[in-house]
């Protein structure tokens, strides 16, 4: 697993990935992108956004040709209404053109203020919860994993969680 600093951005992504050399054996890349890119001086529309992502998927496919990308949606973000509505409008052109490209789309499930920590863009502890909740529902049939069943009120009481 390899994260770039924070503050970095596709272009950074991009350029990482051409360089990486991966284990031969690797099943799933997982591209995830924060908001750097929608407060760029470079192209920071929606759709302007979305095709560079695409790129840097399309990048990572033909440099990868035996490993599962993943593109996860863009996470929103509470501290700016505009930032979130510019999120929404690059994950809604990802879902459609993602699997155009033979990229898998990971959307994420609907994030509440609480997920967030106060500044309004990083996740809260019940936020990163929900973000690998989503993660494996997808991922794991990828990796040849048993489907990942959420934690819900209504399923937590059947776990045995005590191992008897």
């Amino acid at each position: 697993m390899h994260t770039l600093p924070q503050g970095e951005n596709i272009a950074s992504a991009t350029k990482f990935l051409q360089q990486v050399t991966l284990h031969e054996r690797c099943k799933v890349i997982i591209i995830q992108v924060g908001t750097n890119d929608l407060n760029s001086y470079c192209n920071p529309t929606p759709l302007g956004i979305t095709e560079r992502l695409l790129h840097l998927g399309i990048t990572t496919k033909a440099r990868f040709l035996h490993t599962t990308v993943n593109i996860l949606c863009v996470l929103p973000r509470t501290d700016n209404n505009a930032f979130g509505l510019a999120a929404d409008q690059v994950n809604t052109h990802l879902e459609s053109k993602c699997p155009e490209m033979s990229i898998e789309f990971v959307k994420q499930g609907r994030f509440v203020a609480e997920d967030f920590q106060d500044d309004g863009v990083h996740l809260a502890k019940k936020g990163v919860g929900r973000l690998v909740s989503n993660y494996k529902t997808k991922i794991n049939p990828q990796l040849g994993m048993s489907a990942y069943i959420p934690h819900t009120p209504q399923n937590r009481a059947d776990r045995d969680y005590r191992g008897g």
